[in-house]
């Protein structure tokens, strides 16, 4: 080192907390983007899908979810994201999406613009809906 001092390299994710991991990632059809789901340790940020740019920069939150509030108590709740992917044209993001209260149970599928605009269900069934992906599937 002859009295030159090395420098540390780290990587560092902007917004992220301690205790938080990136899970299930996609990249956008024409690979400007990465859409990935956030876990968090905190019950209030279960988890939530976020984008950065291929080349690095800020992290959008597409997905704004609640985590579980309000404990034991009646008026408790659930709201969690993950799971996104784009659609093959690259202008829909589809996701699996939880909405839990005392009163309803719901996990199904939600798609949203890729700017996290027009977030609706596909449908009104409820079910688990995990690894989700576009396509295709053969009709028997």
């Amino acid at each position: 080192m002859r009295g030159a001092r090395r420098a540390r390299r780290r990587q560092r994710t902007p917004g992220r907390r301690p205790g938080q991991k990136v899970g299930d990632a996609d990249w956008s059809p024409d690979g400007r983007s990465l859409i990935f789901e956030q876990i968090g340790s905190d019950p209030g940020t279960i988890t939530s899908v976020l984008r950065v740019p291929a080349g690095g920069g800020a992290i959008t939150a597409l997905t704004r979810d609640t985590g579980y509030r309000g404990g034991r108590s009646s008026t408790w709740s659930l709201q969690a994201s993950f799971d996104p992917v784009y659609s093959p044209d690259g202008t829909k993001i589809l996701y699996p999406h939880d909405e839990y209260s005392p009163t309803s149970r719901c996990t199904s599928l939600q798609v949203m613009n890729t700017d996290g605009t027009d977030q609706q269900w596909v449908n009104d069934q409820c079910g688990v809906e995990r690894q989700v992906d576009w396509g295709t599937a053969p009709l028997r």
